[in-house]
């Protein structure tokens, strides 16, 4: 018989073999981590700062003169919110931002801008027009037009802008100029305005800031924000000099038809530092001051034939000129 032979040896490991491999891996593996671990404690600075993280904010701008807003959202390279919270040193800041439609999701976005605001030495608000709405198409709804219609015309009557067309008649020109801003928020509402629905404070923004960009060709934007009542002096007397434009957000109370009213929009003329304000409204201009009850804000004209209104919010507009776009 022949010597017996071993069997032919194939390429497999055994059990106890694969298990000595899994075994190596492990430590090994366990060693890199350690040596990772040792390597950012040996370099570790607590005095060193944060990494900048950015973010997507939320401005916080809602209500309306007639209806309440719903959607708006920072654009992703301007992160700060100018209003009211301190800003961290790690967040970018502009001086000025910009209400535009945000074509991704119907909404509105703000855009950061570097400028510098346009001056006006003479304070020539006495000349500031107060239209009376109801001289005007479905005037229900036309506070917050009409409140455009007063600024913008100051704008052109002092220089700032140029006017849209050159017509002699002033009621003419007054028209044609109402009618170019309705045409605006009729196109951003995506229908004309009716008897209870006129334009909220994201279609005013806009429409406002599309009109002087526009007429100025690009070289004038507007600065654009809301705050929220009550409303203290110090806010009222920043916007009520230079070429600043505000619009009060309020709702009227008639004793003789309670609750308050819908949402009614006036221009914002003067403030002094006793807090005596004038606005416009109805082609009037009242005088009075802002009254602080346990219900909120109220606006009390001298005037005791005009009714009072309940102070919401006031729409700041601020004429810059822009040095760079983010």
């Amino acid at each position: 018989m022949a010597p017996p032979q071993d069997l032919p040896r194939t390429n497999r490991f055994s059990a106890r073999e694969w298990l000595g491999f899994a075994g190596w891996i492990v430590v090994l593996v366990l060693l890199a981590c350690g040596a990772v671990v040792l390597w950012q404690g040996l370099n570790y600075d607590p005095d060193a700062p944060a990494e900048p993280v950015a973010k997507t904010i939320v401005a916080p701008m809602a209500g309306s003169s007639v209806e309440p807003d719903r959607n708006i959202h920072r654009s992703r390279v301007a992160v700060a919110v100018p209003q009211p919270a301190a800003l961290r040193a790690s967040e970018t800041f502009y001086p000025f931002y910009t209400v535009e439609p945000d074509g991704r999701n119907g909404g509105y976005r703000r855009i950061g801008f570097n400028g510098q605001e346009c001056v006006n030495p003479y304070l020539e608000r006495g000349i500031i027009l107060s239209e009376n709405q109801g001289s005007y198409p479905v005037p229900w709804s036309a506070c917050g037009p009409i409140a455009i219609l007063d600024w913008l015309i100051w704008y052109q009557h002092t220089g700032l802008v140029p006017r849209s067309t050159q017509h002699a008649d002033l009621a003419t020109y007054k028209r044609i100029t109402f009618d170019l801003i309705d045409r605006r928020i009729a196109a951003l509402k995506g229908h004309a305005r009716t008897y209870s629905g006129g334009a909220n404070t994201m279609e005013l923004m806009v429409v406002f800031d599309e009109l002087v960009r526009d007429l100025s060709q690009g070289r004038i934007r507007l600065h654009c924000d809301k705050k929220d009542a009550p409303l203290p002096l110090r806010d009222l007397l920043n916007q009520t000099r230079d070429y600043r434009a505000g619009i009060l957000i309020v709702q009227v109370y008639d004793p003789k038809a309670p609750p308050l009213g819908d949402f009614h929009a006036v221009a914002l003329l003067r403030t002094d530092t006793t807090g005596r304000i004038s606005i416009a409204n109805w082609g009037k201009y009242e005088h009075g001051q802002l009254v602080q009850k346990p219900d909120g804000q109220w606006f009390v004209a001298d005037d005791e034939s005009c009714l009072p209104m309940k102070v919401r919010s006031l729409l700041t507009f601020i004429p810059f000129r822009p040095t760079a776009a983010n």
